[in-house]
């Protein structure tokens, strides 16, 4: 019954905010918690909270290319933190 309490959580990093608007209406629909930053530096200073929750992210953004911020996730949150990478 806790299970069915906890919300499905996930974070979608891309510099394209319409791909990220889009997304996120499609995950709420899913029934989703959504976190939305607007590229890598945004997601990057809110790594503070310790909450782990799977990632959708560009690897192609012109501050932080993505490769990077999964580097800072793996070395931050643990490697059992599940990231996908989207390519424009």
């Amino acid at each position: 019954m806790q299970n069915e309490l906890k919300q499905k959580r996930v974070l979608v990093v891309d510099d394209d905010r319409d791909f990220v608007k889009t997304l996120e209406v499609y995950l709420k629909y899913a029934g989703y918690e959504v976190s939305c930053a607007f590229g890598g530096l945004e997601r990057s200073k809110s790594f503070a909270s310790p909450i782990r929750q799977p990632s959708i992210l560009d690897v192609m953004m012109p501050d932080i290319d993505g490769r990077r911020v999964v580097r800072y996730i793996r070395e931050k949150m643990g490697d059992s933190t599940p990231v996908i990478i989207r390519r424009p």
